[in-house]
This record gives structure tokens, sequence and C-alpha cells, in this order.
């Protein structure tokens, strides 16, 4: 998260209510999480997930041009005269590294369809081969222990309509030693 992602987008920011129960992480709340997730997403993809246009129903038709790399998300969203689709963002799951990572992260997973999103992926550098991949093939791709499970998670969630079962809670993955423990 930027220190940014705690200032509202301008945009009406309503949740998933099963999403908003779910997320408690110190003082940050859901929507500071969800903004920095559409963020992240824009800038490390290009991609921005609307709801629509003001005044018109649905995403626009035809794919957009990619916004510039220095324009910020809500100024893209802003430009381009689209609506975040924050009320189509579903939480999959939380994972936090091993206490032996130089680098630790406590990180949230989110899920939105992508269908309504309306322009071409472009990357920043930050990712290595960008692009969509069919189901069948996501399991030869070499993904580390923590991608996988919250992939399979996600198409698990996907499947279900976004909807858990009645007192289903999103998964906790986290380590102990090398082993991996999932709490839900």
């Amino acid at each position: 998260m930027d220190a940014a992602d705690s200032i509202p987008s301008g945009f009406s920011e309503t949740l998933r209510p099963d999403l908003v129960r779910h997320v408690a992480v110190g003082r940050r709340d859901a929507a500071t999480l969800v903004r920095a997730a559409v963020r992240e997403a824009f800038e490390e993809s290009g991609a921005l997930l609307a709801a629509g246009r003001p005044g018109r129903a649905g995403p626009p038709a035809a794919p957009l041009e990619p916004a510039d790399p220095l324009e910020n998300v809500w100024q893209a969203y802003r430009r381009l005269e689209l609506t975040p689709a924050f009320a189509a963002i579903a939480l999959v799951g939380r994972a936090i590294t091993p206490t032996s990572s130089p680098r630790r992260y406590n990180t949230h997973f989110f899920l939105a369809d992508a269908t309504p999103f309306p322009g071409t992926i472009i990357g920043n550098g930050e990712l290595e081969d960008l692009a969509w991949w069919p189901l069948g093939k996501i399991q030869n791709l070499g993904l580390v222990d923590v991608t996988e499970f919250m992939l399979a998670e996600a198409l698990a969630l996907w499947r279900a309509g976004l909807k858990r079962p009645a007192g289903a809670r999103p998964p906790l993955l986290t380590y102990v030693g090398d082993a991996v423990r999932v709490r839900r």
C-alpha cells in the first residue's frame, strides 16, 4: 500500500459486505486495501476494472487506449469516463511470508471478473511474462506455492459465483518454518 491509498478515490466506493467483514488489518480499512489493489493492477498491467461510464449502461464496447504511464489510476478512470467496479471485487485470501524471508509481506489477494476490462494489458516492467493464460496451462508455469494456492482458491471462488458457503472464511496462508499452514 502507498500512503495515497488511504485517501478516497472520489468515486463511489461501495464494497462487497463479505469483503468488508473479512478484512481487518490494524488501522487499515477494507476500502484502503481495495484502492491499493485497484492502483497496483493499473500500475502493473494497465488494467482498469470498469463498472461502466456515467450515464451509460455497462463498460465501453471497444478497447480503450492504454493510459499514460505517469497518470494515476483515478485520473485514468476520469479521463476515460469510467467508473471503478469496487463492488465487483472479492477477497480470495491472505498470505504472510515466512519469518525467515528477508522481505516480509502480509498480502491480500482479490478477484474480479475481467469481462468489463476495457483495455489492453501493458506492463510497467515489474511483472514478467504478462499475459492472459488459459486455465489448463497455469499448472505448468512453475509458480511459487502461495501463488499456486491463491489461484486455485480464486478459481474455486469464481466457479461458486464469488460466494462462499455460509460461515466460510477466506483462507490465511502462513508458514511455520518451511511448512505451509492454512487457516480458514
